[in-house]
């Protein structure tokens, strides 16, 4: 007997979550999560201390974080594409350090003040992700 056909299993896309846990708040918000979900669609959850390398996922999240900078602000008229971003957040908040360099939990934080930054200071609005 197939174990998915008790508990209300459809088939549909698979959704994948990661949820970075090294606080109190991180655990509520991936057992939230989790609750919320149910069991009407697969879902993959990644949970992690914040050790480690730097994955391919968090690259393309400061990829698409640069990409709504890119696409909303305008310096003195001018455009700049996302690589010029990723490039300006690199230098203004790690230096000479490469983003790969990092450990996830240092790269969560460099993301937060990327998204800090944009949101406060050139006015970018983000989808809701988390």
């Amino acid at each position: 007997m197939d174990y998915r056909s008790d508990r209300g299993y459809r088939a549909g896309p698979m959704t994948s979550r990661a949820f970075l846990v090294d606080s109190h708040a991180g655990q509520i918000r991936c057992m939230a999560y989790l609750m919320a979900i149910g069991w009407g669609t697969p879902h993959v959850v990644t949970i992690s201390d914040g050790s480690g390398p730097v994955t391919e996922r968090d690259l393309l999240e400061f990829k698409a974080v640069a990409t709504f900078v890119a696409e909303q602000v305008a310096p003195q008229g001018r455009r700049f594409n996302a690589l010029v971003w990723r490039k300006f957040y690199v230098e203004k908040f790690i230096g000479a350090v490469s983003p790969e360099a990092l450990s996830r939990r240092e790269f969560a934080a460099f993301l937060l003040q990327v998204r800090s930054h944009a949101a406060s200071e050139l006015g970018v609005v983000f989808p809701l992700w988390e």
